[in-house]
């Protein structure tokens, strides 16, 4: 419990209003100035009575796209043998709050409240705890004190809809086109670490010997599309506004490729590496997404381990801006392991070079980079 600027400005005003009056023998001052502390003492015991109120808060859905509804539920019940006055719930939402305002309760009763939290910005959001905040009518005093826990809203970037790579015609990894899936249909790809989840048939038993680990063989099939997109992070590379385009573009192309079935893997020049092959699914891909950020300087080169373990089957998409010529060359090198290589261009502002082999999509917003991606996917 404690005053207000109001209320602090006003018991000083009153202070000085008594003294002027006391000592120059004016008594409608002496009295303006007790009645002025008289409110003020009246705010401070309004709001001196403590929280009985027990609070709870749950937060659905826990994952929406950006802009998407996201409501909270509050329950608030009155432990006490007699009615509790109004307050304010205010519930912190990243570095956002919204304000619930509760009425008073009978003793005993609950009452439930519900409203929406913002969701105008991408990232992994902190709701609560909640600070419950009881005012006098005049703004004199105020009490707060802390209630109910935290939540976690993850705040997806939105998603255009987007056509999967085409499934037809595909190498297999001994190099070999084929039009329909080889006796068996699975290929070998690599050996990895067992996750929950993986045939224990498939399990190798030398390597698991010889690194004390478990290790599994992993297959995929040489008729599956395999989506690769690589997210520039670099700050140089987009503006702020360019990068949100950018991101959207990267969780469109997630979202349809994993969407239809297809292994999908999503890269950062920041680090970030998420693999559907080893258990991911796509909202882990979507959550990394949302909490994605710029960072200056300290990154990897785009170019460097542009393919890093892929092979035929792949199509690369890098999402950046910003690429001198030099880059485009680089990047079009790729295309030799590759079956396609496509560079979406979030900064079409600027006239870039072009490079034999190499698809760029040159696009300002997320919405006209994904119209064009569907009208080449299938070319």
């Amino acid at each position: 419990m404690r005053l207000t600027g109001r209320g602090a400005r006003l018991l000083v005003a009153a202070l000085g209003l008594y003294g002027v009056g006391e000592g120059l023998g004016w008594a409608l001052f002496r009295a303006l100035g007790g009645v002025a502390v008289g409110v003020v003492a009246m705010g401070l015991l309004m709001t001196s009575r403590g929280f009985a109120a027990s609070v709870t808060r749950s937060v659905y859905p826990e994952h929406v796209a950006r802009d998407e509804a996201a409501l909270a539920r509050l329950v608030i019940k009155n432990g006490r043998r007699h009615r509790m006055a109004g307050f304010v719930a205010r519930d912190p939402v990243g570095d956002r709050h919204v304000d619930v305002a509760v009425q008073g309760l009978r003793a005993g009763s609950t009452v439930t409240r519900t409203y929406a939290l913002p969701t105008g910005r991408r990232g992994r959001l902190t709701v609560g705890p909640l600070t419950l905040i009881r005012q006098d009518p005049l703004g004199l005093a105020l009490k707060r004190a802390t209630a109910g826990e935290t939540a976690t809203l993850w705040v997806h970037p939105r998603v255009h809809p987007a056509r999967p790579l085409p499934v037809g015609r595909a190498r297999n990894y001994a190099g070999i086109a084929v039009d329909g899936p080889p006796r068996g249909s699975m290929d070998f790809r690599s050996l990895r670490e067992y996750v929950v989840g993986d045939e224990p048939r498939h399990l190798h038993w030398k390597s698991t010997a010889r690194t004390g680990q478990l290790m599994v063989r992993e297959f995929l099939d040489p008729q599956q599309p395999r989506l690769v997109v690589l997210l520039d992070t670099r700050a140089e590379a987009l503006d702020p506004r360019a990068f949100e385009e950018a991101v959207e573009v990267a969780a469109s192309l997630v979202r349809a490729s994993t969407d239809h079935g297809h292994p999908t893997r999503l890269r950062t020049t920041g680090g970030v590496d998420a693999d559907t092959a080893v258990g991911m699914t796509v909202r882990d891909l979507m959550d990394r997404l949302a909490e994605v950020e710029q960072t200056e300087g300290g990154q990897r080169a785009l170019s460097q381990d542009l393919t890093a373990g892929e092979g035929p089957g792949t199509t690369l998409v890098v999402v950046t801006g910003r690429l001198d010529q030099a880059d485009l060359v680089e990047i079009a090198a790729s295309r030799r392991r590759l079956d396609r290589v496509v560079v979406a261009d979030l900064d079409a502002a600027r006239q870039q070079g072009e490079v034999s082999g190499l698809l760029v999509i040159r696009d300002r917003d997320a919405a006209a980079a994904v119209h064009t991606w569907n009208a080449v996917v299938t070319l």
